[in-house]
């Protein structure tokens, strides 16, 4: 366009339509018009790139937001199926922390949800699907992943499997030990030098200790063998007991 202008200005120089000067100033018009129409495409094209670039980087945060919020409710029934304190305490400080980290996300786009609500997850899950308009799908997951956790546990506790003996050293194993050498009159001082002995299954440990007793008959301190177990009653309780196998 700019260069079939610039041709018809010349051929009207050639022949003397326009001065020379007149034909300059009218060049210097048109190519300094050029130049800003090339530097507004030029703009337009940096900010549509911008915007797909923004648009692009939004997208896989939310996809990243949405698979954080779906390891939520899983993470109930991972604790469950590994059925111990320490990994529903580990799961339950993962839990909290996914759940911050994508109420942090949903923060940069404007969206408040209450930190409070990720100390019981459900009331997060609602909330959110609220706020977002998603379906109430993780909010159900949730209780049904609890729901799943119970019954696994409870299978597991009916199989005995996860059900381990107590520690040498637990308080009630010492409570127990008082509890047998007082039904043969002999009245215990002290349980010292604790420790495991090789042998044993999931459900009964071979241990060992000193104890400095007193009797009718006379004083010492002798080294007996015991194991620290738990048995499964005619209630279907799993109960700790203690068995002395000898010196």
């Amino acid at each position: 366009m700019y260069i079939e202008e610039l041709e018809r200005l010349n051929e009207f120089r050639k022949k003397g339509i326009i001065s020379q000067a007149e034909f300059d100033a009218q060049k210097s018009k048109i190519l300094k018009q050029s130049d800003e129409e090339k530097i507004r495409d030029k703009n337009i094209t940096n900010n549509s790139q911008q915007q797909n670039k923004k648009k692009m980087a939004q997208q896989a945060y939310q996809k990243t937001e949405s698979t954080l919020s779906w390891i939520i409710p899983f993470d109930t029934i991972i604790a469950g199926v590994l059925n111990t304190i320490f990994a529903t305490t580990i799961f339950g400080v993962i839990g909290m922390g996914l759940c911050f980290a994508d109420r942090q996300g949903l923060k940069k786009r404007g969206i408040e949800i209450s930190g409070w609500r990720c100390l019981l997850a459900p009331t997060y899950l609602y909330k959110r699907a609220i706020l977002l308009k998603e379906p109430m799908t993780k909010f159900w997951t949730w209780f049904v992943a609890l729901f799943a956790a119970i019954v696994f546990m409870l299978a597991m506790e009916s199989a005995g499997i996860g059900v381990s003996a107590p520690d040498c050293n637990a308080g009630e194993t010492t409570k127990v030990l008082r509890e047998i050498f007082q039904e043969q009159q002999i009245t215990i001082k002290k349980i010292g030098n604790i420790y495991g002995l090789p042998g044993g299954d999931s459900k009964n440990k071979l241990c060992s200790a000193d104890i400095t007793y007193t009797s009718m008959f006379d004083n010492g301190t002798e080294r007996i063998k015991y194991k620290s177990m738990v048995v499964k009653d005619s209630s279907g309780s799993y109960r700790h007991y203690v068995e002395v196998v000898g010196e």
